[in-house]
């Protein structure tokens, strides 16, 4: 199934690095017609009333234009999106959901330990020793599941994995997380597009 409307989806201009990238790569996999907006700070906040009396709850990016709705928040932008397109982005029982659901949170929990250290110099070393290898190993386990390599909602892991700068290398011991990336650059819609991240962690730039 695919989304029959185009979407606009806006975010500030910081190339891959921000949260609003999955749901380009969500929209990028389904072959969904769509253009990316890229604002500069001082442009948002110019223009943020804007967007909030055209019905922009909250006035925060990304969010996206969809059939006349501005619809914000990343995570339920992910899981409206995918149930919209339904079939292999959603899951088909509680459990599934439930699954979905559960690597999300996970990875929003990795995604705050990782903006402290991209944001906070102090707080690097902690990531890089300790907390890093913590999130591998708890997602090793989770794309192990069902032989793997997927696991619903993937589009989030990937990004994360890419902001650590761990999509070509430093997955020796995550088998089961090299064979995700593997999969998951191969995948025709998605390939010639993230061969443009940078291979570099996010707080290493």
């Amino acid at each position: 199934m695919t989304l029959t409307s185009h979407i606009k989806l806006t975010y500030f201009n910081i190339g891959i690095r921000g949260i609003a990238e999955p749901i380009k790569l969500l929209l990028q996999d389904s072959e969904t017609s769509h253009e990316y907006s890229r604002v500069e700070f001082d442009e948002w906040e110019k223009t943020k009333t804007d967007f909030i009396e055209k019905g922009l709850t909250f006035g925060t990016v990304p969010f996206v234009e969809l059939d006349g709705k501005h619809l914000g928040a990343c995570m339920p932008l992910m899981r409206l999106l995918s149930k919209k397109l339904g079939g292999k982005y959603q899951g088909a029982t509680d459990e599934e959901e439930y699954l979905v659901d559960m690597v999300a949170d996970f990875c929003i929990d990795w995604r705050g330990d990782m903006n402290r250290a991209i944001f906070l110099k102090d707080t690097r070393e902690k990531y890089i020793a300790k907390l890093k290898s913590g999130h591998h190993r708890r997602f090793e386990r989770a794309y192990g599941l069902n032989d793997g390599p997927y696991v619903l909602g993937q589009k989030v892991l990937y990004h994360n994995l890419a902001n650590d700068g761990q999509r070509t290398q430093g997955l020796e011991q995550y088998p089961n997380l090299a064979k995700f990336v593997k999969a998951f650059e191969e995948r025709p819609n998605l390939k010639e597009y993230v061969a443009t991240y940078p291979e570099v962690a996010a707080y290493d730039e």
